[in-house]
């Protein structure tokens, strides 16, 4: 693959995270039920293209005193043209990978793969800032607090997005078979 596709796919993918991260945010300032939230902001936003970067964060940033995010997309989407249509699974974490809404999901569009991560780190950005404003203790990274706030967004941006889960998962497996029969026989 050529540098020049490459940056353009770079650029492309950045201005879609830079767009949902904004939107969400303005969407969690006028949508919650939370008077916290209404003076929700983002003070720290980061895309961070290294390929050492496998984890996306979230939270309570010291640095800029406030909320932040702080995307890895590399691995979200290295060299990956949005055009792509391959079938995938989409993992949460095993506490709640199972739920319907906030748990793993298949999908062939990596829009959605980038707008979970999204939505995942806006809702400990959006659960630190609530405790802030609150002046509450310790909370659990993915506890209650957390899910509750993921929940909401993600309900409201992603859920809908996401196509039929039988239908794509027999395509996720198939595409998956193929490819390991693929690797057999070459």
């Amino acid at each position: 693959m050529s540098n020049i596709i490459y940056l353009d796919h770079k650029s492309y993918w950045d201005n879609q995270a830079e767009n949902y991260i904004h939107q969400i945010e303005k969407w969690v300032q006028k949508s919650s039920i939370y008077e916290s939230m209404r003076t929700f902001t983002l003070m720290h936003s980061r895309l961070d293209w290294s390929t050492r970067r496998r984890c996306s964060r979230g939270g309570w940033y010291n640095k800029h005193k406030g909320v932040g995010v702080s995307i890895a997309m590399w691995p979200l989407c290295g060299s990956k043209d949005p055009k792509d249509q391959v079938p995938m699974k989409i993992y949460e974490y095993k506490a709640y990978e199972n739920d319907l809404e906030i748990g793993n999901f298949y999908t062939n569009d990596n829009h959605h793969n980038i707008l979970m991560v999204v939505c995942h780190e806006m809702a400990h950005a959006a659960q630190y800032f609530h405790r802030k404003f609150h002046k509450m203790g310790r909370i659990k990274p993915h506890g209650d607090e957390f899910k509750m706030f993921y929940r909401e967004i993600r309900n409201h941006w992603l859920n809908p997005l996401i196509p039929d889960q039988k239908e794509m998962g027999i395509k996720f497996r198939e595409h998956k078979n193929i490819s390991v029969m693929q690797e057999y026989a070459a």
